[in-house]
């Protein structure tokens, strides 16, 4: 029998639930039909998609948002529920 590579530990503490980078964006105060633009050089317009479907899945009933690129180039994510 193989022994396993990790080591069990007892009374080691949950880290907190601060999210930085998920609380830079502006997901709680948006209404439906809000958007806000960011740089794609900055952050990928999956990453920001990912955030905010980590946001929206905490909120009861959960919201929904769509991520995507504008007409003028730029992106942008929106709340659409």
């Amino acid at each position: 029998m193989s022994r396993a590579p990790y080591k069990i530990e007892k009374g080691v503490a949950l880290p907190s639930k601060h999210r930085p980078l998920l609380e830079t964006f502006p997901f709680s105060t948006m209404e439906v039909g809000d958007s806000f633009s960011f740089d794609r050089k900055v952050i990928q317009p999956c990453t920001v998609g990912y955030l905010a479907a980590i946001f929206a899945r905490e909120q009861n009933p959960p919201w929904k948002f769509t991520v995507g690129k504008t007409s003028s180039g730029g992106h942008r994510c929106w709340r659409v529920q």
